[in-house]
């Protein structure tokens, strides 16, 4: 994504991140990196603009987080960089889903809670 990024929410009993961004501050449109069954991260909490790809050098996540071999093929090591090298992290996750939608609102306090999504109460 060539705009701003941010950390939009963490769950860690669901086990899900979310990372939002839009186009600038006169849209309302966004777009959503939903990572899901997320077993480690490493992440900024804000990134100019996003690059996520499969991780190529999975030594620090690894050493980070080891995956049994009977596990491995579940999960995608992939890479997030704000593309400076300053800003490269990491998300070893089950599924990563792109969500579009309107109506931009604040993040939750300190950028943690549920992911946005329908309301069950």
């Amino acid at each position: 994504m060539d705009h701003e990024v941010i950390l939009w929410s963490y769950s860690k009993s669901l086990r899900t991140l979310v990372l939002r961004g839009r186009p600038g501050e006169d849209y309302t449109d966004y777009v959503d990196l939903v990572f899901g069954d997320v077993l480690a991260m490493k992440t900024a909490s804000s990134y100019t603009s996003l690059s996520v790809t499969e991780s190529e050098d999975t030594r620090e996540i690894d050493a980070f987080h080891p995956i049994p071999e009977r596990h491995a093929g579940k999960f995608l090591k992939l890479r997030v960089s704000q593309g400076d090298g300053a800003h490269d992290g990491f998300v070893v996750c089950g599924v990563l889903t792109v969500r579009h939608g309107s109506g931009w609102s604040h993040p939750p306090a300190g950028g943690t809670g549920d992911p946005p999504g329908p309301s069950t109460g």
